[in-house]
């Protein structure tokens, strides 16, 4: 049993320590960035429902989505990032 709990350790420090590096970090914020620009236009699309157009509606949603779509590719390139890194 303690094999397992040494080598679950040993793996969440090689993750942690992958997790720390620069170029995951950048995708990491990016990815935060791309879903705060989606939700602010959620937002957006909620407090003027009225006051826009319906295609100007389309478009802010289409918008919304895409960004939410960035984001999660960009996470998961960091997340295949950092298990290849750690399991190396």
């Amino acid at each position: 049993m303690r094999y397992f709990s040494y080598n679950r350790e040993k793996r969440r420090e090689a993750i942690s320590k992958a997790m720390k590096e620069k170029a995951n970090r950048h995708l990491r914020n990016a990815s935060f960035i791309a879903i705060g620009i989606s939700i602010m236009l959620m937002l957006v699309k909620i407090i003027w429902w009225d006051a826009v157009s319906g295609r100007m509606f389309l478009l802010i949603r289409g918008f919304a989505g895409l960004f939410a779509l960035i984001s999660v590719v960009l996470y998961c390139i960091m997340f295949y990032r950092v298990n290849k890194s750690a399991l190396k």
